[in-house]
């Protein structure tokens, strides 16, 4: 079954779902045969699990990052940046951040 969140953050600090907030991602987890596609969607750009290819994401020019090991939102937000594309990387993100970090500077 698809899960989808709005989660809030505040700076690099998440917040409870649905608590008040400047900064808002949709965070969606989507079960694929023995694991999870999860994608965190912030206002510049995205977070995703390893199930989604970097390449396109590098010939759209996307603002994106990706983690792994992650079989929930919540270690999704939990998990460090294992690499980003050119778009991300100007946005000052990098791999070895954790997920928060990367998505607070996705705003």
């Amino acid at each position: 079954m698809l899960i989808s969140k709005e989660i809030c953050i505040n700076g690099d600090q998440f917040g409870a779902v649905l608590a008040p907030s400047k900064y808002k991602i949709t965070a969606l987890q989507l079960p694929l045969g023995g694991r999870n596609l999860i994608v965190l969607k912030a206002n510049k750009g995205y977070g995703m699990c390893g199930y989604l290819d970097m390449g396109a994401v590098v010939k759209f020019g996307d603002a994106a990052f990706k983690f792994s090991g992650a079989a929930s939102i919540e270690e999704a937000l939990e998990a460090k940046v294992s690499e980003c594309s050119p778009a991300a990387a100007e946005l000052g993100i990098a791999a070895g951040q954790t997920v928060k970090q990367a998505l607070a500077l996705l705003f």
